[in-house]
């Protein structure tokens, strides 16, 4: 007992020292008598604030990419290009206006179509009316806007591009030339060059009546310029010569010697190509037109220019000979 009685005597002053337990509710719920409740209630709007300033955030994101691509849309619809569509997205409102959007795009690329086939035949119908004043020139444009279109593609123009081409091709080709002269088998007169010579001029003049039209203007002024300055009408050289017209010069040469003239028979292809290469011709267009023809490309075009055009008859102008005619007689 004394024992006992000193243990406690020894240790009373430590009993006095207890550590509180949680009070329980009858019900068993904890509660915690120094919990920091103003510090809890401040970091829990800390929190709401920033998750609602995040989710704002990703908010205004969601609702500006779609407008942005609509945006963007509409500028391209304003540059003119086809096919423009935007990605839907799930909200309604936002997918009504994505969907309102590219329901007016598309209908707007099937009214470009229409107009664009439109102008492609109404170009086809008034060259046709060109080369059919002259059986020896049936299809010449047709023909001369193909091989430039070919001659371009080879040289690395994108597709939209060398087809332009080929309608400044159907077009190039001595509107407001008289008949009598286009026909005629003797020689010309000086007056009867002179309005060969003006062929470019007056079907730019004609042509850059429409605006639609503009695109093709350089390559009907200039494609009988010359590198080395000796064409018409404006006597450039070099690189001063717009490059669909310097590609057009050699398209044109081409037909021009492969199909039958008043005043010679066609020549074969392996007759012309050397003569391009001697002459003041763009020779990256020459070689890139002697590459298709060694490949077979030109076949179908050569064979129509034989088809279409007829044998020369009556006597051979003068200073052109059935060997070697001159450039300008050949055009």
């Amino acid at each position: 007992m004394g024992s006992d009685g000193a243990f406690g005597d020894g240790y009373g002053s430590s009993r006095s020292v207890r550590t509180e337990k949680p009070r329980t509710s009858v019900r068993g719920v904890v509660t915690l008598e120094s919990t920091n409740l103003p510090g809890l209630v401040a970091w829990g709007l800390f929190s709401g604030l920033l998750l609602m300033v995040a989710g704002g955030i990703l908010l205004s994101r969601e609702v500006a990419r779609p407008l942005q691509a609509v945006l963007e849309g509409m500028q391209a619809l304003q540059e003119g290009k086809g096919a423009v569509r935007v990605s839907t997205v799930a909200w309604d409102e936002l997918a009504d206006l994505t969907s309102g959007f590219n329901s007016l795009a598309q209908a707007l690329e099937v009214e470009r179509q229409r107009n664009l086939e439109l102008y492609r035949n109404t170009v086809r119908t008034l060259a046709a009316a060109i080369d059919a004043r002259d059986p020896y020139t049936r299809g010449h444009s047709q023909r001369v806007g193909a091989y430039a279109q070919l001659i371009a593609l080879r040289l690395g123009w994108d597709s939209e591009k060398a087809y332009q081409l080929y309608i400044t091709g159907l077009l190039h080709d001595k509107i407001g030339v008289p008949e009598a002269v286009l026909k005629k088998t003797s020689r010309l007169s000086a007056k009867e060059r002179q309005l060969i010579e003006s062929h470019p001029l007056i079907g730019y003049e004609i042509v850059r009546q429409s605006r639609a039209l503009t695109a093709h203007l350089a390559g009907i002024r200039h494609h009988h310029e010359r590198l080395d300055g000796s064409g018409y009408p404006d006597g450039l050289c070099g690189e001063a010569i717009p490059p669909e017209a310097r590609i057009l010069a050699v398209a044109d040469i081409w037909d021009a010697l492969t199909s039958h003239r008043p005043y010679r028979p066609a020549l074969e292809p392996s007759e012309v190509y050397p003569r391009l290469l001697q002459e003041s011709l763009d020779p990256a267009a020459v070689q890139a037109l002697g590459a298709l023809w060694q490949e077979g490309a030109l076949e179908a075009l050569f064979a129509e220019a034989q088809r279409e055009t007829r044998q020369p008859v009556g006597p051979l102008r003068s200073g052109a000979d059935s060997c070697r005619p001159s450039m300008l007689e050949t055009e």
